[in-house]
């Protein structure tokens, strides 16, 4: 169905979820078709997938902002979900990057780009100059796609027809369980191993390994203004990650049974889980 790498590749992460998706569906009064729908607990499901052409990286120095081409594809997504707007349905931005160019899809810089630019703040006395840094807090400033602020006092609430942004990616199943394995071989030596001994013990445990070596999986962001929310029955992958909020604080709301038995496993032999924002614990 799909023309695109990224449709034909979340074409098959739909495939190994058992979910056969309509393409290009057009209902009643729809003239811009979004690329997929399919039904989960009860509610269609519009999605679109959207992709960075793969060109390659910038050379020379130069500032980079993580934000503005997640907050480009957002727009896109702006526009190509326009009339779905009061249908009452979830509709999902679906990102992939395949391409060299430097384009980040973590935690930070997808809630970044809908929340806002990710910054620390802490009171100042203007009449001393001396700030608390004690009191230092993280939150999100100026200009982000969904709450949109320009200065402390103001706020706009925008694109709320767009429940969640996900993020179509892989996981390095074997690597990661390598990893693991190769952690305990040295805790039990109960010694400091060698460049040549590790690259040895790492050969041994890559042969006695048979996982497969990678996983597709989605990693999705609610839209925590959305007028339609992202039914919870979606994702539900064993590698697939969910994040929201719980009462007053964004967290993880859904893991997949193989990854956090990964996870659990890497936090016994000290493997520390790369969570800036602190939404796994």
């Amino acid at each position: 169905m799909g023309c695109t790498v990224s449709e034909r590749a979340f074409e098959e992460y739909l495939a190994k979820r058992g979910i056969v998706p309509r393409y290009e569906e057009l209902p009643n009064g729809i003239t811009q078709p979004v690329d997929y729908s399919f039904e989960i607990a009860g509610q269609t499901l519009r999605l679109d997938v959207k992709e960075w052409a793969p060109n390659g990286p910038h050379l020379g120095v130069g500032s980079f902002d993580p934000y503005e081409p997640v907050r480009d594809k957002i727009n896109e997504g702006r526009k190509k979900f326009k009339q779905y707007k009061r249908r009452g349905e979830p509709c999902v931005l679906v990102l992939c990057h395949y391409g060299p160019q430097l384009i980040m899809l973590d935690a930070i810089s997808i809630f970044g780009a809908m929340r806002g630019d990710l910054g620390w703040v802490f009171p100042f006395n203007s009449d001393t100059g001396v700030g608390d840094t004690s009191r230092t807090e993280t939150k999100f400033l100026t200009g982000g796609s969904m709450i949109h602020r320009e200065k402390e006092s103001y706020e706009r609430v925008q694109n709320t027809t767009i429940s969640a942004v996900a993020v179509l990616a892989s996981i390095r199943v074997r690597g990661r369980r390598v990893g693991i394995a190769l952690h305990r071989r040295k805790a039990s030596a109960g010694r400091a191993f060698t460049l040549e001994e590790t690259f040895t013990l790492l050969q041994e445990l890559y042969s006695e390994d048979h996982s497969v070596e990678v996983e597709p999986r989605v990693v999705v962001y609610d839209n925590l203004e959305a007028t339609v929310p992202l039914p919870q029955e979606f994702p539900d992958g064993p590698y697939d990650e969910r994040f929201g909020r719980h009462g007053d604080w964004l967290c993880r709301t859904y893991v997949g049974a193989e990854l956090a038995a990964i996870e659990s496993a890497e936090e016994e032999v000290g493997i520390l889980p790369d969570d800036p924002l602190g939404l796994r614990t």
